[in-house]
């Protein structure tokens, strides 16, 4: 069951997959720049339930300004273990099937978030007010000192690092196209909707170091596809 009432989706089917332990680092997106930054073959990234058009070219994300969120340097830093962030979702998307994966379904990502148990957060059912990443920016990925934010299946920071892109357009839970409460195996939601900014927005799942904790394995938030968000970074997903 994906969400919860009133929203939710029942009768939920997804394949075996295998997820990132951790967020894509600074220092692991360092090495796709350094490979050149390739493009989707074609432009297609095949999915069990549909198929995922990739139509922008990967960008290099937004570099560390007066700010202080975004992680990037074009020069390794002090932050090359914390998430890679103010990146693209076309870019994230690229990055994934050149490591010889792709990005989570919106299925897949909560499924790995909630378990078989239908928690409301990756550690347990209830807040906690500690060990997690509550900071004035994004933790490394690797710190113990954060250890309690993981999934049932051993996965960190699902809850409060950065927020993640998945595969699917983001779509109201009440609209029969993808969702409106129906069975569904392996679902892709590929319908294009109206951006804010003028792209079709995806979906981002979780939430990020200063969004304090809200029910965070359910949370969906929609952006643009192109939008450099600082509270935005990414895992991949392989099929088994």
């Amino acid at each position: 069951t994906m969400g919860e009432p009133p929203n939710a989706q029942t009768s939920i089917t997804v394949s075996p997959f295998a997820m990132d332990r951790y967020e894509v680092t600074v220092a692991r997106f360092r090495r796709y720049v350094a490979a050149g930054m390739p493009r989707v073959a074609l432009g297609v990234v095949v999915y069990a339930g549909g198929v995922q058009i990739v139509d922008e070219a990967p960008a290099l994300p937004r570099e560390r300004d007066a700010t202080n969120e975004c992680n990037w340097l074009s020069t390794p830093g002090a932050r090359e273990e914390h998430p890679i962030n103010c990146v693209s979702w076309s870019t994230a998307q690229a990055f994934c099937v050149w490591d010889g994966a792709r990005l989570p379904t919106e299925a897949e990502w909560e499924f790995a978030a909630r378990g078989t148990d239908g928690r409301l957060y990756p550690w347990g059912t209830t807040p906690l007010s500690s060990n997690i990443c509550v900071s004035t920016q994004s933790c490394p990925e690797t710190s113990l000192l954060h250890s309690s934010d993981r999934s049932p299946f051993g996965i960190y920071h699902m809850g409060v690092n950065v927020r993640e892109w998945t595969a699917d357009r983001y779509l109201d839970y009440s609209d029969r196209r993808c969702w409106g409460n129906m069975t569904r195996t392996n679902p892709l939601c590929t319908v294009m909707g109206a951006g804010i900014l003028g792209g079709s927005p995806i979906t981002v799942r979780g939430d990020y170091w200063g969004g304090g904790e809200r029910n965070v394995a359910i949370l969906r938030v929609s952006w643009e596809q192109f939008d450099f968000v600082r509270s935005v970074g990414f895992r991949c997903v392989r099929n088994l």
